[in-house]
């Protein structure tokens, strides 16, 4: 793998762990919210792939 493209994921990994941190934080104060939920798993399942990919 190129490291352009090795340096894209992990840039990609980084911001949709940022946004997991971010979701989880706004479901501290809503974790019944079906929004966050469905929100939550879609990112988990985003970084999985991209941890994959690496």
């Amino acid at each position: 793998m190129a490291k352009e493209d090795l340096d894209k994921i992990q840039a990609e990994l980084k911001a949709a762990i940022q946004n997991h941190q971010i979701l989880v934080g706004k479901m501290q104060f809503d974790p019944q919210n079906p929004s966050y939920k469905k929100q939550l798993h879609d990112l988990q399942i985003e970084i999985t792939s991209l941890d994959d990919r690496q």
